[in-house]
């Protein structure tokens, strides 16, 4: 759980300096869309062993860009939707929020359901893997 903690406050960063005028809007959907170009090489190396806690991190951050609409595999190409940033950012907050919660809390349970919710490969991730694991 820790590079998957570790990549939400990254995350959450970029949404605080962005609310605290530190950041613009252009610089804040950039920022994002290299985050997620960063994060798209794990799905090359989807099997190892090594990279497991990183991979996991991008699955998890991959299904919520799917769920809310920010990328979008479409004929081999990958789709950005920048208006769709702040949404995103948001929903990456809330997670790190109640991550950090449970952990505090020492809540097992919560920490183990994320961890399961985390490794949920959606069908953004299942194309990714399938393409760029060729």
């Amino acid at each position: 759980m820790e590079e998957w903690r570790a990549e939400r406050v990254a995350l959450t960063l970029m949404l605080w300096l962005y609310e605290n005028k530190r950041i613009s809007l252009k610089k804040l959907q950039e920022s994002l869309f290299s985050f997620a170009l960063y994060d798209l090489r794990r799905f090359a190396n989807f099997n190892s062993k090594t990279l497991r806690p990183y991979i996991i991190s991008a699955i998890d951050t991959y299904n919520i860009y799917e769920k809310v609409g920010y990328l979008k595999f479409v004929n081999n190409k990958l789709i950005v939707n920048k208006n769709q940033t702040l949404e995103v950012l948001k929903l990456f907050k809330k997670d790190l929020e109640f991550m950090l919660k449970a952990i505090v809390d020492n809540n097992s349970s919560i920490v183990t359901k994320l961890l399961n919710k985390a490794e949920k490969q959606g069908n953004l991730v299942n194309l990714l893997v399938n393409t760029l694991s060729k």
